[in-house]
């Protein structure tokens, strides 16, 4: 059951004591990853974490070299996943789906310590964390699914917002370390939840995304400045993250990913995890969130997979008959 209480996920081992010095696996120095661990790296020799060191590794092996070599007194590279796993106290994962994250752990089970601990920053799912915590929890290792929030920019400041689950205690081991690239950290209860709390989030900012969608072209037909229209919308109640995130991209008429967002066609598996979730729950997917993944899956359709989520927008440009490109409109309603 979702609400179902954590159960202890290392048998017979103590957890992490806190540690003068501890070895933090990192693996997966993507868009976010790079970021967050960059940011770990240059915290780590300062403060309470003067001993913590950092082990990165990356399926591009420059990518880590150049980030260590960034960082030479405190990171350096795991030849392989599993040299990483024998020599970490703590690894973390940041990798882009859940098939990445089952590949990882399968790799590195059995090289773990018993009473280390595996915490999953990517975007999932609940049943994979579920899955990964008990592959881990067999040989004695702790998890948290600690998915993270806060897009690439902020990753790179370190000032992501992170919600994890599982154990409270094993979150207290590691809060130090996530606090080298989060501002937040917030405990949502059992293994999973971390990334049920990410999907009903992303859910939410799709919204904001498929709304923004629906009344830009909406707007252009009636005949209002789109730059206008966009300077109102920003500054006044109605403005929401996605929209002052996207409108002016799409007045730019900058679609392009991963230059200006994240692709589509790899972000639809938040609504996925939400529908998985809800069947779940026994009920159904709630009518705005429905209406939103609508139009999300027609832009799929139109082939917009690989442009960022402000594309929704040539859904209902088609419909209306019109184009968002900030021009001024020629006057009186229509096109």
């Amino acid at each position: 059951l979702l609400s179902a209480e954590p159960r202890s996920v290392c048998r017979g081992t103590a957890l992490i004591e806190a540690m003068a010095a501890a070895v933090v696996g990192f693996v997966g120095l993507g868009a976010m990853g790079g970021g967050m661990a960059s940011n770990m790296a240059a915290r780590f020799g300062a403060g309470t974490l003067a001993s913590h060191r950092a082990l990165l590794h990356d399926i591009r092996p420059g990518v880590a070299a150049a980030l260590a070599a960034r960082h030479p007194q405190t990171a350096s590279v795991a030849s392989s996943l599993q040299q990483l796993a024998r020599e970490s106290d703590i690894v973390l994962f940041s990798l882009p789906h859940g098939q990445a994250v089952q590949s990882c752990v399968a790799a590195i089970v059995d090289h773990l310590r018993e009473g280390s601990l595996v915490v999953d920053t990517s975007t999932t799912g609940p049943e994979v964390a579920r899955a990964a915590a008990a592959a881990l929890a067999a040989r004695g290792v702790c998890f948290l699914d600690a998915p993270v929030t806060g897009a690439p920019a902020r990753a790179a400041a370190g000032t992501l917002t992170v919600m994890a689950g599982g154990d409270e205690a094993h979150l207290a081991e590691v809060r130090p370390v996530l606090g080298t690239f989060a501002e937040r950290v917030v405990h949502m209860g059992a293994v999973g939840n971390g990334q049920i709390a990410k999907a009903m989030n992303n859910c939410l900012y799709n919204v904001g995304c498929a709304a923004m969608a629906e009344m830009l072209p909406l707007a252009k037909r009636a005949g209002l400045p789109l730059d206008a229209f966009s300077e109102v919308v920003s500054t006044g109640t109605g403005q929401s993250f996605a929209f002052n995130q996207w409108a002016p991209h799409v007045l730019r008429r900058e679609f392009e990913a991963p230059k200006f967002g994240y692709p589509m066609g790899e972000a639809f598996k938040d609504l996925e995890t939400l529908g998985a979730v809800a069947d779940e729950l026994g009920v159904e997917l709630p009518p705005v969130v429905a209406a939103a993944r609508g139009t999300y899956r027609r832009a799929l359709e139109m082939g917009l997979q690989d442009e960022h989520k402000g594309a929704m927008v040539k859904v209902w440009e088609r419909e209306l008959g019109v184009l968002c490109d900030g021009a001024s409109p020629e006057g009186g309603r229509g096109r």
